[in-house]
Order: structure tokens, then sequence, then C-alpha cells
């Protein structure tokens, strides 16, 4: 069976697997230019990056399994640098704000030190909320999601984006609660008497 490479960057990456991506950047060619990506973590020790290889005409990003092997658990904010040896750009979108997104990396599961970070589909649904409510900051809003940056989907579509982040979350609330032998629902306990 085939890996079909995304061409979309990853949201997710779990330490210790192979991870890669296409990306397509037509004004700036891979026979001129090259591509890195910046991932930042909130501590800048484990800030990472990842170089891109020129593949057809587009542009071929892979982290192998010894290089995430390395990598702390937690959100990386990733940014687009290019070069062409004397001149560095990062990547915009159309309307002039940097092209950037989120990326959350997991723990390994095999691993016996292995503890619950973050959840990728809480940070998402909190920052759909706030452009909902008309809360998000700049950088927030430039946050890319499914490929889009979240300034450029409608009222409507942000709703429905936050309604699939909120039954993710809740699936894997749920799904955590049931690891630890919890229920993964409220019960109700109703009592019943008899009429005097």
């Amino acid at each position: 069976m085939s890996y079909d490479v995304p061409s979309i960057e990853p949201e997710q990456i779990i330490v210790g697997e192979t991870v890669k991506w296409d990306v397509s950047l037509d004004d700036y060619p891979n026979d001129t230019w090259s591509l890195t990506y910046n991932f930042n973590h909130t501590t800048a020790a484990n800030n990472f990056n990842a170089n891109a290889v020129a593949y057809g005409n587009d542009y071929r990003v892979t982290l192998t399994s010894a290089q995430t092997a390395v990598l702390t658990a937690g959100d990386y904010d990733w940014y687009m640098r290019v070069t062409d040896g004397s001149e560095v750009y990062y990547v915009e979108n159309e309307d002039g704000t940097h092209r950037t997104g989120l990326t959350t990396v997991y723990s390994n599961p095999q691993s016996a030190s292995t503890t619950r970070t973050l959840s990728h589909y809480k940070t998402v649904l909190d920052r759909l909320k706030a452009a909902i409510e008309g809360q998000a900051t700049a950088s927030v809003l430039s946050y890319s999601v499914a490929g889009r940056s979240l300034e450029h989907y409608s009222a409507a579509e942000l709703m429905d984006l936050r309604d699939r982040y909120q039954t993710l979350y809740n699936q894997e609330l749920a799904k955590v609660r049931a690891q630890k032998g919890l229920s993964t629902y409220n019960k109700v306990q109703v009592r019943f008497t008899e009429p005097t």
C-alpha cells in the first residue's frame, strides 16, 4: 500500500513518526529558491526547522523518524521562509499576512513516560471561537485550518468548523475518560416516590 503525500502541512505529529508533505509556491520556483519551515514552540530551545527539497515543480518536506523522535510535545507555530541565497522572505498569503499555522506534537504512545499534552482540537477550537466572537488577534486570524487562514472563512464556515472541532474534541475527551475507566457520558439519577 503506497503512502499518499498530502499537499498540506501536518496538524499533528507523533514523536518518532515519519512526516511528509508537498507544497507549491508559484512565486518562488524551486530552481532559484529554497524553502524552510520554522516551527516555534513556547520554549525557544524546542524550536526546530524542516528543510524542503525540490520535487518536480513543487517542494517536498520530510521529517524522518529520527528527527521527530527528539521533538518535545506541545504546540508549534510554523512559518515558511524562502531564500535565493541573498534575499530572504517569509511567505505571505494574497492579503499580505504571513502564511502560518499550528502543528501539535504528541508524545509517542509506546513511550512509558508519555504524558498528555494540550489537545490540538482544543487549541484550534479556542481559536475558532475567538474568531467567531470577534476577539481574535491578527496572528490568530492568520492561522491556517485545512489549508486556509481563519480570516478567509465566512461566519457560517467558521461555525461549521467550530462544530466539527467541538465534536472531535468531545470524542477525544470521551476516549481519555474511557482509558481511565470513567463514564463517557453524564448520568442523571432519578428517584421516584409514591404519591402521598
